[in-house]
C-alpha cells in the first residue's frame, strides 16, 4: 500500500480523516446513522472540506469511494464536495464503488480483495483511464452514489433527493437534510412503525416552510421595518383580522414569537393579496413579493399548494405506512428542488 504511490485515506469516527501512517490512540468510537458523532463531522460539511483541501494540495485527479457503509459514505457531502471541484477549477472527479456481491458490510471484503488483488497495482493513468459503469472483477464504479437498479444496495439510486448543495440557509438545509437522511434510515429499517410515511412527508414540509421564512418571508420583513420604522403602522395594527394576520406574518419574522406562514398560506397567499386592494401596506407586500428571487412566488405559491395538499393528507387525519411515504416523496422532493430553482436563480 505504501510503496503503491496513491494516496489512501481513512473515515474515523475519533479522528475524522486519517492516513494509514498517522499515529492513533486505541478507541472505541462506533458510527451510527445520525447519530452524534455523524453531526459532529457533517456540521457545515466539515469532513467535506478537509477533504476537498487534500485534494487540492496534493493535486489528486480522482477519488475512488470505498466506503460501502452508507453511514460512513454519508460523512462526505458528495454533491457539494463536486460543486466545490467545479467552482475551483481542481481538475478531480469521484467514482463510487459498488459491487453486485452484496452492499454495506457485506460489500467490505470485496473491496478489500479488489484493491489488493487488482486496482493497487494499476498505475495512475490507468486508475483515471477507468471509466463510469465499467467493472472490474467484483466491483463496478459509478459517477453517482448509488447502486444499479436491481443491484444490491442500501438506497435505490433513483430516489429523488434534495438539492442542499443549492440551499444558503443553513435552518433551512439542516431540516431538509434530517429529511433525507430519515428516508435512507427508514428505507433500511425493516420494523418501521406504522406512521413512518407520515413522519417524513411531514418533515419535508417542516423543512420547506423554514426555506420560505427564511428566504422570503425574513427579507421582505427587514424591508418593511426599514421603510416604516421600528413600529409596525396603525394602518397594520387596527386591521380586520384577516388582513392584519397577512401583514404581521412578514412584519414580526425576525422574532423568536413570530409564527411560519404554512405551506397553505403560502398557496393562498396570492388570491389573499387581492382582497385588500385598497390597502397601501398590502399594495407595498405586493411590490416587494415581485422583486428579486422572491419575484417568482405565484410560481413558488402553486408548488406549495401541492406540497401542502400531499402533506395534509398524509398528516390529517390519517397516517401512511412508510411504502406509502415513498410514494408520495416521489412527488414531494422534486416539487421542492424546484421551489429551491425558484429561490436561488442562480445557484450552480
Amino acid at each position: 500500500m505504501l510503496n503503491s504511490g496513491h494516496h489512501f485515506l481513512i473515515l474515523s469516527g475519533l479522528y475524522g480523516v486519517i492516513t494509514p501512517v498517522d499515529p492513533v490512540q486505541l478507541y472505541s468510537i462506533p458510527l451510527y446513522d445520525d447519530d452524534p458523532v455523524q453531526w459532529i463531522w457533517r456540521d457545515s460539511d466539515f469532513l467535506t472540506k478537509v477533504l476537498f483541501d487534500y485534494v487540492r494540495s496534493q493535486g489528486i485527479r480522482r477519488i475512488f469511494d470505498f466506503t460501502g457503509i452508507y453511514y460512513y459514505r454519508d460523512l462526505i457531502n458528495w454533491q457539494s464536495f463536486k460543486g466545490m471541484v467545479a467552482e475551483s477549477g481542481v481538475e478531480c472527479d469521484v467514482l463510487h464503488v459498488f459491487s453486485p456481491v452484496g452492499a454495506g458490510d457485506n460489500a467490505l471484503p470485496v473491496f478489500g480483495e479488489s484493491i489488493a488483488q487488482q486496482l493497487i497495482h494499476y498505475t495512475e493513468d490507468q486508475l483515471c483511464s477507468i471509466n463510469p459503469e465499467e467493472s472490474i472483477g467484483n466491483v463496478y464504479f459509478r459517477a453517482i452514489h448509488g447502486a444499479r437498479a436491481g443491484m444490491a444496495s442500501d438506497f435505490p439510486a433513483d430516489q429523488p433527493m434534495i438539492a442542499l448543495e443549492k440551499i444558503i440557509d443553513p435552518d433551512a438545509k439542516k431540516i431538509l437534510a434530517s429529511a433525507d437522511r430519515a428516508t435512507v434510515h427508514s428505507y433500511r429499517n425493516p420494523n418501521n412503525p406504522p406512521d413512518a410515511g407520515s413522519s417524513l412527508i411531514w418533515q419535508y414540509g417542516k423543512g420547506l416552510e423554514k426555506l420560505l421564512h427564511q428566504e422570503i418571508t425574513r427579507r421582505i420583513g427587514d424591508q418593511l421595518r426599514g421603510a416604516h420604522g421600528k413600529s409596525i403602522p396603525q394602518s397594520v395594527q387596527y386591521q380586520s383580522k384577516d388582513e392584519g394576520r397577512l401583514l404581521k406574518s412578514f412584519w414580526y419574522s425576525d422574532q423568536p414569537s413570530g409564527k411560519q406562514i404554512t405551506l397553505g398560506q403560502w398557496a393562498r397567499l396570492p388570491n389573499d393579496l387581492i382582497k385588500f386592494p385598497e390597502s397601501s401596506f398590502v399594495i407595498e407586500l405586493h411590490w416587494l413579493l415581485d422583486q428579486g428571487s422572491s419575484g417568482r412566488f405565484i410560481g413558488v405559491a402553486e408548488k406549495c399548494g401541492l406540497v401542502a395538499g400531499i402533506r395534509n393528507k398524509a398528516v390529517h387525519p390519517n397516517v401512511i405506512s412508510f411504502e406509502k411515504g415513498m410514494e408520495e416523496r416521489r412527488k414531494i422532493v422534486p416539487t421542492i428542488n424546484e421551489i429551491i430553482d425558484l429561490i436561488y436563480p442562480n445557484s450552480p
